[in-house]
């Protein structure tokens, strides 16, 4: 199963959890990451894209003329920027947001809830799509429609899926390794 198969599920409500709210809303989350699928312009490339994370916000803009294609500039909550990551699919980008974990925190702290912005006073929460928008090109509901039809989590019913759920495995950590065991593969071919 390929990694859009895997993040079907991902998009308004229907990632899990509350309806979203904002200028993007094709998101979802659970206690550790926060996993987004922006639907990019046609035939962008990966290097056409500069993403930029730090522990309080995240961009994405085409490098040729910095056109911003999801600003956040005040997350809802910190992430760790080194252990997030992203990449393209049939011309979405994935990206993973790995969050910083507080000390004692309790799970329910650990939920962004409604938005990725946290709203605060001069903060920039901007994408190139109206969310309606973004969810018509990832074949998802209307974000006012996915709201009522909430559930638990994305569906996957393949044994990867569960072995994913069993072990807490996220698929950016997935993608990673993936990577890292195509690097050495071709490393040992040459």
């Amino acid at each position: 199963m390929d990694m859009l198969s895997m993040m079907q599920g991902l998009g308004g409500a229907r990632g899990g959890g509350p309806a979203r709210d904002g200028a993007f809303v094709c998101w979802a989350e659970d206690d550790d990451s926060v996993e987004l699928k922006l639907p990019l312009p046609e035939n962008t490339r990966k290097t056409d894209l500069r993403a930029l994370f730090t522990p309080s916000s995240m961009s994405v803009t085409l490098r040729a003329d910095a056109k911003p294609l999801l600003v956040v500039s005040s997350l809802a909550k910190r992430i760790v920027s080194d252990e997030s990551t992203w990449y393209i699919e049939k011309n979405i980008m994935f990206i993973g947001l790995a969050k910083m974990q507080g000390t004692g925190a309790s799970v329910s702290e650990q939920r962004w809830g409604r938005s990725l912005s946290s709203g605060a006073a001069g903060s920039t929460f901007t994408c190139w799509l109206a969310p309606h928008e973004a969810a018509a090109r990832l074949g998802d509901e209307a974000p006012e429609l996915a709201a009522s039809s909430s559930s638990a989590g994305p569906a996957d019913d393949s044994f990867l899926g569960f072995l994913m759920s069993l072990w807490g495995v996220q698929w950016w950590m997935l993608a990673t390794a993936a990577v890292v065991v195509a690097g050495i593969v071709a490393l040992a071919k040459s």
